[in-house]
């Protein structure tokens, strides 16, 4: 089954490769005929193509809206938002009208055109001709960079001198920098005819320029025929100018002094854009005078448009929610917690949002994530908008995220408790001996408390000691930010915590709630303070939007690399159990990926460990040593819920890291071990020999226990380890070795104490470790967010089947996810204790 994958993986990447040497391989060729086109003339005599459409004569580099497929089919591509629309036309001493229709999908355009009138330039008139004209156009634009389209025109007509035409035409456009942008277009490859005229092929060469970012483009275009030099007469120089509202006026001349003018304007329409322009032209033959009428609907949101519609953005906490979503075919994938708070941000932002209804059913998240999610709800507020929540249950982490809100709503038909947060361990000792399992093990650092759940059924006392210290710290950020926010006194607070439950009317009359209603009921409620004229748009719907984008150039590109769950050696793999594991050889493609890829600017290492095997940790570590010594890209390090022990070994690089108030993190330590089996072979019957050239060959047999011996030789190991690992820390942090002993021995510290202990040297979440990133690089603008490595999943999650859901019950999953990062076989191991440690 690994060599089917391995080859299928192998055959998929081969045909990429191919797939796009052979794009590339497409466009070398075009570039090479249009300039081999240049230096050879063509002999044939051939006619101008009569049919022109009375469009707006806008720059083939430059235009950005749902018509711009007919003048550069490149443009197919550049937006993936769908867009439907309509133009009305008409010459100015013709009453008859000319009628267009165009939908732009998935890179292609489909346009129909029922020509009544069209101007001639043979005989210098306007000619009735009854015309249907159709065009197909498919572009391909990368990276917002270059790209290039073909379209196929065709015409049915009651006029056999307009009937029957077919013409191949071709686009390029080239967009090297922010504010350059280059197009070509070549129409009637294909020379078709016109009854017993040959048309020959039409050139036009554009360059744009933003001297003003985006709010001013001017543009020069130049049009010929195939073999024929330029005239000063086919020059054309435009203008584009970008008001208020994203109002854009156009303004278009040649040197004989002939006009085009125009002028667009947005309206919102719940996440899409209604786009009404007006085009109008004076050309020095009066025949040539039209006036147009466009309007569309397009997918792609304007930024500031007029008429916006009002919404509230809905955002429901209920399933579990991941750092990186896995893909799959027949269900939809869920928001990530990335995608949660990315939206919050960009809601801030987003002037048709004007507030947030956040329904909290369950917080299935981490005290660190909960802590971003209400400093960026909090963030959002500050901009005047408001956040109203709305609680079907309560709880430590429910209330603690709804009170970052302006106004509470909680159900009628659920109690209302708060009892301070409390922290459960799992101990496995007597489960173990049950069935013959003995956990072995060896430490360095009083602290370190790993193998305690393994080899205690109750907490040592360093470990109580230290655990009631962490717990302490959280709950007093916990107390300081509600009684902060809700404006509830700090008594208050903690005379509900020895009542333990109030009802509802009791919550409501001690300032915890606002409002007792049913979510249904508090929706209506919160849609009446907008008179009605907003409405909700869910996160799902929210996170498909496209934004307009007036930006030329690469969209510069930021790396996220997940490093998840346990820390194992080779790559991670998955079966289909609850696991969460990160492999050091998985972690060295995600960096090679980032940091090879030409349009990633910065990496962001996000956190969310406990750590794992050392040997995995230390060459994760060397990877990106190494890695920032190839590549000059700035590197970032954010931790979620837990970045402890070799979660912390890896981010020992001497770069910047962010962290939460409620992140764990340190446990500067190291543990050694094995399982033995001894007992449980004795009650099966099991008998096993072991013949060895030395004496210590067997230390790591699961059928035998340790003697002192072996236990002074692993303890070596341990040792040896700990001092590679607090010589990390000294070096990267700037911690002198008389200070190491207080930060290290296995301690384990919140985020607040990791940054007074210069363990962290922020605080902040993963926005705020973007925003950083994109300082160092100089980032404005648009950007795009790439995550890594990809998660691979079972194929029963594939499919769409949710495994530990479906299969697993509640409380064995919870286990599953403790003993997770037991996988000792020969080295040692940087856990925190123990590897997961449930915040409540």
């Amino acid at each position: 089954m690994s060599q089917f994958k391995t080859t299928l993986h192998l055959s998929v990447l081969r045909f990429s490769k191919c797939l796009l040497l052979s794009k590339l391989l497409i466009v070398c060729s075009i570039i090479f005929l249009i300039i081999l086109d240049i230096f050879i003339f063509t002999v044939f005599a051939e006619i101008e193509n009569p049919i022109k459409l009375p469009l707006p004569d806008r720059s083939i580099s430059h235009t950005h809206d749902s018509f711009a497929p007919l003048i550069n089919p490149t443009f197919s591509d550049i937006s993936s938002a769908t867009s439907l629309a309509y133009r009305l036309f008409n010459y100015n001493d013709k009453r008859v009208s000319n009628h267009l229709f165009i939908l732009n999908i998935a890179g292609f355009s489909f346009s129909y055109i029922w020509l009544n009138d069209l101007y001639d330039e043979r005989f210098k008139s306007i000619e009735s001709i009854k015309t249907k004209f159709f065009k197909i156009s498919k572009g391909f634009f990368y990276n917002n960079f270059i790209g290039f389209g073909l379209d196929y025109s065709f015409t049915k007509s009651i006029n056999n001198e307009y009937d029957d035409y077919k013409s191949l035409s071709l686009g390029l456009l080239f967009r090297p920098f922010r504010y350059l942008s280059l197009g070509y277009v070549t129409r009637d490859l294909n020379k078709p005819r016109i009854t017993e005229d040959t048309i020959n092929r039409s050139e036009v060469y554009s360059i744009s320029i933003k001297p003003l970012y985006e709010n001013v483009a001017i543009s020069l275009d130049a049009h010929r025929l195939a073999g024929e030099k330029f005239k000063k007469s086919d020059i054309t120089v435009s203008a584009d100018l970008r008001l208020l509202h994203d109002i854009a006026i156009f303004a278009s001349s040649d040197k004989d002094k002939n006009i085009n003018f125009g002028l667009t304007m947005p309206l919102g329409m719940r996440g899409s854009s209604i786009i009404l322009d007006l085009y109008g032209s004076h050309h020095k033959e009066d025949a040539k005078n039209y006036s147009t009428f466009g309007v569309s609907i397009s997918g792609e949101k304007h930024s500031t448009p007029i008429l916006e519609t009002k919404r509230l953005l809905g955002i429901s906490l209920r399933d579990d929610i991941n750092e990186i979503e896995a893909e799959s075919f027949f269900r939809k994938n869920k928001p990530t917690f990335y995608d949660i708070i990315n939206s919050i941000k960009n809601a801030r932002e987003d002037d048709g949002i004007i507030g947030i209804i956040l329904k909290i059913d369950k917080a299935a998240l981490g005290f660190a994530q909960i802590q971003e999610l209400r400093d960026e709800l909090k963030n959002f507020s500050v901009s005047g908008k408001r956040v109203f929540a709305v609680l079907t249950t309560s709880g430590n982490k429910e209330y603690y995220l709804a009170s970052a809100s302006q106004k509470i709503y909680f159900t009628p038909s659920n109690s209302f408790s708060l009892t301070g947060l409390n922290a459960e361990v799992y101990f496995f000792k007597d489960l173990l001996e049950k069935v013959g399992i003995k956990f072995e093990s060896v430490k360095r650092g009083k602290y370190k408390s790993f193998n305690e759940p393994f080899t205690r059924n109750k907490m040592s006392e360093e470990y109580r000691e230290n655990i009631v210290s962490l717990l302490k710290d959280l709950n007093e950020t916990y107390l300081i930010d509600i009684v902060k926010d809700r404006g509830i006194s700090r008594e208050r607070i903690e005379a509900l915590f020895d009542k333990g439950i109030m009802s509802p009317e009791e919550a409501k009359r001690a300032g915890f709630i606002d409002v007792i209603a049913y979510p249904s009921d508090a929706e209506m409620s919160i849609l009446k303070r907008y008179s009605l004229i907003a409405s909700i748009v869910s996160l799902e719907k929210y996170l498909l939007e496209e934004k307009r984008n007036y930006q030329w150039g690469r969209i510069p590109g930021i790396a996220i690399i997940h490093v998840s769950g346990s820390i194992i050696r080779g790559k991670a793999r998955t079966s289909g159990i609850p696991v969460n594991v990160i492999g050091d050889e998985t972690y060295r493609q995600a960096l090679e990926q980032a940091f090879g890829d030409h349009s990633i600017k910065a990496v962001i290492i996000r956190i969310n460990s406990g750590g794992g095997s050392a040997v995995a940790s230390d060459l994760m570590w060397n990877y990106l040593i190494n890695m920032k010594k190839r590549y000059k890209k700035p590197v970032v390090f954010s931790f979620g819920n837990t970045a402890a022990s070799g979660g912390y070994y890896v981010a020992c690089t001497g770069d910047k890291i962010y962290g939460s108030k409620g992140t764990i993190t340190g446990s500067i330590g190291v543990i050694s071990g094995k399982l033995s089996l001894k007992d449980l072979y004795k009650k099966l019957g099991i008998n096993k020999e072991v013949i060895k050239m030395s004496e210590f060959a067997d230390i790591f047999s699961e059928s035998k226990g340790l003697n002192e011996k072996e236990r002074e030789v692993l303890q070596r190991g341990v040792d040896y380890f700990y001092e590679q690992f607090t010589q990390k820390v000294m070096q990267s942090r700037k911690i002198g070795s008389d200070l190491i002993p207080n930060v290290a021995e296995g301690r384990v510290f919140s985020g607040n104490q990791g940054v007074a202990n210069d363990l962290i040297d922020s605080l902040g979440g993963i926005i705020t470790s973007i925003e950083y990133a994109k300082s160092l690089v100089n980032i404005r603008g648009n950007y795009r967010v790439k995550h890594l490595p990809g998660k691979k999943v079972a194929m029963m999650e594939l499919l769409g089947l949710k495994v530990k859901d479906r299969i697993l019950p509640k409380h064995l999953s919870t286990v599953l996810k403790n003993i997770e990062g037991l996988q000792f076989d020969d080295e040692s191991y940087l856990y925190y204790f123990p590897y997961r440690i449930v915040i409540k």
